[in-house]
């Protein structure tokens, strides 16, 4: 039993990267349904690819997702790895968004729409924000945007970007 519960417990701290298929397909049955007040808080589409292309996700609340690029490998019957594969979330709708903590790093968003969407401290670092709608979107200064391609097509660096300083 001892080493089922440490087995166990060193496969519960890695850090699986890869989406989850479920958690997807029930996500879009909510959008197929009109549900209006979806909950994804916590949800992994890490390397999703374009599953989530031109998705509405106007008032989900979206707190701590993950939609970054994987970079290791996890073994999980559940998860899809595409180790490096970007999520696209091109013309994505998350006007009113609840996205506190949601990580976005190195996702695609272009010609995404974040007015009135809360992003306080939410990782958009690396990501491709080409086209972007930001304008309105609440708690901006506290989002991580270091390395990140901004609406104008400029990329973002720097302290105000939340990059960390060069030695």
């Amino acid at each position: 039993m001892k080493m089922f519960m440490g087995i166990f417990a060193m496969v519960m701290m890695l850090k699986v990267e890869a989406y989850n298929h479920h958690q997807i397909a029930v996500l879009k049955k909510q959008i197929a349904q009109g549900v209006k007040k979806i909950n994804a808080s916590g949800a992994d589409f890490r390397g999703a690819g374009t599953l989530l292309k031109v998705i509405n996700l106007s008032n989900a609340q979206l707190s701590g997702a993950a939609f970054n690029t994987p970079t290791k490998v996890a073994e999980s019957p559940f998860l899809t790895q595409v180790i490096g594969q970007k999520t696209d979330l091109t013309k994505a709708n998350f006007s009113k968004a609840g996205l506190v903590s949601t990580n976005f790093g190195g996702a695609i968003l272009k010609g995404a729409n974040f007015n009135g969407a809360d992003i306080s401290f939410a990782n958009f670092a690396e990501a491709d924000l080409t086209g972007a709608n930001l304008k309105g979107a609440l708690n901006r200064s506290s989002a991580v945007f270091c390395g990140a391609t901004m609406p104008d097509g400029t990329t973002c660096s720097g302290a105000s970007c939340d990059c960390p300083a060069k030695k």
